[in-house]
């Protein structure tokens, strides 16, 4: 005859199976687990202390999560004892008055708080690209003090000293009616009279308008133009001394003329008076 189980055996049936096969939802331990196919980090331990530290959005680690050596150069724009004017957002500047780095918090604007420098950084004024380290009370240089001008304390732009070497006059030589001047690379320069302002002066050996033969004593005039002189046809017989006056009041020897042989006479009879 055959036998079934009863409700309550098949209850104790159904018991046996669940306990024999786990459900298709249900929750386990860490430690009822003994592989979890590779090494897993918490979500907890992100960011945390003993924990690891998160990538950024450029898959690098942020700056905020590495100890101060690891970025251990800081540029400034100024160390001055104001802030400049002119600024963009997370530019820096050292002030030297209250030894605090500020922080631009966007363009022109600067926090009020500063922090103070650290040890073990490299702090570079990109002004002026001198590096200074922190040594607790003030920054020191620890670059070679060499700045580029013209003024006392500078070293002179070694483009512009090329270009005045280049230029340097090594050599002259005298032409034709030209100064020929070597320059150091060895190129040349021609200088004449025009280029001196000189180009009415002409070689002649008698100035400029003068007629050859003219008598030796003869009083000149001058032209305008300030350089061209004519024979008035006119001597002076005597050196006539400084202080002589010339007036026809003072002397009634003395007369006029319209002539060269009027003056002569004029000269003749004032010599007869004397």
């Amino acid at each position: 005859m055959a036998k079934y189980l009863d409700k309550s055996g098949l209850t104790y049936l159904w018991q046996k199976i669940k306990g024999a096969f786990a459900p298709i939802s249900h929750t386990h331990t860490k430690s009822q687990i003994s592989d979890f196919g590779g090494p897993y980090i918490a979500t907890s331990d992100r960011g945390a202390a003993n924990g690891v530290a998160p990538l950024g959005s450029d898959s690098k680690v942020p700056s905020t999560y590495l100890p101060s050596y690891v970025d251990d150069v800081v540029e400034l724009i100024a160390i001055a004892t104001s802030a400049p004017s002119t600024c963009a957002k997370d530019d820096m500047y050292f002030n030297s008055t209250s030894s605090k780095i500020f922080t631009a918090t966007a363009a022109n604007t600067w926090g009020d708080t500063g922090a103070d420098p650290e040890k073990g950084k490299i702090y570079v004024n990109t002004s002026n690209n001198t590096s200074y380290r922190w040594s607790g009370s003030q920054m020191t240089e620890i670059s070679s003090s060499l700045s580029i001008g013209t003024s006392a304390g500078t070293a002179y732009d070694g483009a512009a000293g090329a270009a005045i070497a280049a230029a340097y006059i090594k050599s002259a030589s005298k032409g034709s009616n030209k100064l020929t001047l070597t320059k150091q690379d060895n190129s040349t320069v021609e200088v004449g009279k025009s280029d001196l302002g000189l180009g009415n002066v002409t070689d002649n050996a008698q100035v400029k308008g003068l007629a050859s033969g003219t008598t030796n004593g003869h009083v000149v005039t001058w032209g305008s133009d300030g350089y061209t002189v004519a024979d008035s046809g006119f001597t002076i017989g005597k050196s006539v001394p400084a202080d002589a006056v010339f007036d026809a009041t003072k002397d009634s020897a003395l007369s006029y003329g319209t002539s060269s042989s009027d003056i002569d006479d004029a000269i003749a009879t004032a010599e007869q008076s004397e």
